[in-house]
């Protein structure tokens, strides 16, 4: 076999070896990426150890629910999906736990404002009962559920 012939066997064992792995690595990458956020949180931050567990569950019901990556969550983007799982979150954080706006906000990588303007659209969604409200108790049950599941010995 040439030297040539070598290195373009090589090559595509190669793309076929990172075809193969990327999908994987990619999936894994997220969930890492979930896991340096959360730890650059906590680690600034003094919580009590039930407001992580509470923030980690309501973060993985809001993702599930809007079929989202912490990535989009935490993006700039403001397609409605992406707006309501982050004012969801913001909101329902500040109401399941003792955080405060200035923590939550942190978080997702805004200011407190935007955690005060979620939990005021949250309310007013209430008041409409639009869609987001819908959403917002869909989400609720799953955590609801979770923490109780969690309580039981």
């Amino acid at each position: 076999m040439s030297p040539k012939d070598f290195d373009k066997d090589l090559n595509e064992q190669l793309l076929d070896t990172i075809n193969n792995v990327l999908p994987e690595l990619l999936k894994s990458r997220d969930k890492i990426d979930m896991a340096i956020t959360e730890l650059k949180f906590y680690k600034s931050q003094k919580t009590v150890n039930s407001d992580r567990a509470t923030t980690r569950i309501i973060m993985r019901s809001c993702l599930d629910h809007f079929t989202i990556n912490q990535k989009i969550l935490f993006s700039r983007r403001r397609d409605e999906e992406v707006r309501m799982a982050r004012q969801i979150f913001c909101a329902m954080t500040r109401n399941y736990t003792k955080l405060s706006s200035t923590t939550v906000g942190e978080f997702v990588h805004r200011d407190h404002a935007t955690v005060l303007h979620a939990c005021k659209m949250i309310k007013n969604a209430e008041h409409t009962k639009n869609i987001m409200w819908d959403h917002y108790v869909l989400i609720e049950e799953r955590v609801k559920g979770v923490l109780t599941s969690e309580v039981k010995p």
